[in-house]
């Protein structure tokens, strides 16, 4: 019996579900705080996908380990089960792709740029300038303190003092910026009501 082959085999598979598991994770602790109806059903999508694909690649290493170790139905099984799991997969990625993602992670019809893509550059810009009085208002509301409707609701309030505070001091492109992270907030809000509060948790 081979066994290095089929360790090296299911330490491999463990691998693959661990890196897809991992990213699934970081995806949605940056995504699912967008949770208007459109948001939640094309990262449950784009999830199922990546799930179903992962285990069409499980199968492929069941088609190896069982080459050599059986069963044989299960070897003969293995490869068209595959085939269909990944084929599923990639159908249902394309119709979440379709679908459209979710606001503030990829960019509007009007082509406004990412929410957090914005922030971001927002923070670093002020980090070059050392400009402390705008980061001490934005940082105690970005990173989102939580993914609940209260933090965006932090968000939104820090976004309207760094407004109110940097109509005199902060150029011009840095108005127009928070100007549109502020509308990208409040369309977000506005468009799923339904986010709960902490008080609901």
């Amino acid at each position: 019996m081979r066994w290095p082959p089929i360790i090296f085999d299911v330490a491999l598979t463990i691998l693959v579900w661990a890196a897809v598991l991992m990213a699934l994770r970081q995806r949605r602790a940056r995504v699912a705080t967008l949770s208007s109806p459109d948001a939640v059903r094309s990262r449950r999508l784009h999830e199922a996908a990546a799930v179903t694909a992962t285990i069409g690649v499980t199968c492929f290493f069941a088609w190896f380990i069982t080459g050599t170790t059986g069963p044989r139905w299960l070897h003969a099984l293995s490869v068209p089960a595959a085939l269909a799991f990944i084929a599923a997969g990639a159908v249902v990625a394309g119709y979440a792709a379709w679908t459209g993602g979710p606001l503030g992670v990829q960019a509007d019809a009007q082509g406004q740029p990412p929410l957090f893509q914005l922030l971001d550059d927002l923070v670093g810009r002020w980090c070059d300038r050392r400009d402390l009085a705008a980061l001490r208002v934005l940082l105690q509301a970005y990173p989102l303190t939580s993914p609940l409707s209260d933090g965006w609701h932090e968000l939104r309030r820090a976004l309207q003092t760094v407004r109110a505070n940097g109509r005199d001091t902060l150029p011009p492109a840095d108005r127009d910026d928070v100007e549109t992270a502020l509308r990208l907030v409040e369309r977000m809000l506005r468009d799923a009501r339904q986010l709960p509060s902490g008080d609901d948790a």
